[in-house]
């Protein structure tokens, strides 16, 4: 069974600064995602659990290694 865990962003951000594989999946709902400039690089959009089949779709070609999903 895959690890599931809750990650501080300091954390999120040492593991990207050290080039670990991790797939960002940013699934803040629309108008959440709209009222913010906040982003993380390389980051693929998923519009909450919408989005996620269409994901999910296409889990083969995302890398090994993490993958993170966040929202507010």
């Amino acid at each position: 069974m895959p690890e599931t865990l809750k990650m501080a962003p300091a954390e999120v951000r040492r593991r990207l600064e050290q080039g670990e594989n991790v797939t960002v999946l940013d699934s803040r709902g629309r108008a959440a995602h709209a009222r913010s400039n906040e982003r993380i690089e390389g980051d693929v959009r998923v519009e909450g659990t919408r989005g996620l089949p269409q994901v999910l779709g296409h889990i083969s070609q995302i890398p090994r290694g993490w993958i993170l999903a966040y929202c507010t």
